[in-house]
């Protein structure tokens, strides 16, 4: 039976559980805000998921600018990393809605293998 998530482009927040990671497959595009039906400037992204699809997440300028803060200002440079998601209910447009926040995320690197050394 296909899931209706298969066949949508866009990362939605029911796709993902608050606390997942995500990884960035692409350096993004601004979009112009005469291209946007908010009328602003958005930043959409590529992402992979942890059922190996991958979703453009339209990305917040609060999750870009922790991005920007973590990993500089070059985009091409977050390519590969990982973002921890964190939902947050805000109200759009006089309706409440789950929010997608992005946190960096740093795979925690294991500890070299020692001979003679057992684990705590």
């Amino acid at each position: 039976m296909p899931k209706m998530s298969d066949y949508e482009e866009w990362l939605k927040a029911y796709m993902v559980a608050d606390g997942d990671l995500v990884q960035l497959l692409n350096e993004g595009e601004f979009i112009p805000a005469q291209e946007t039906k908010f009328g602003r400037l958005a930043f959409n992204i590529l992402v992979g998921l942890n059922d190996q699809s991958s979703k453009t997440w339209g990305m917040n300028k609060t999750t870009r600018t922790r991005l920007t803060a973590a990993w500089g200002e070059d985009s091409a440079n977050w390519v590969g990393k990982w973002v921890q998601i964190k939902k947050s209910q805000q109200n759009v447009r006089g309706e409440m809605r789950d929010i997608l926040f992005g946190y960096p995320y740093e795979l925690q690197p294991q500890p070299p293998v020692q001979a003679g050394l057992t684990p705590p």
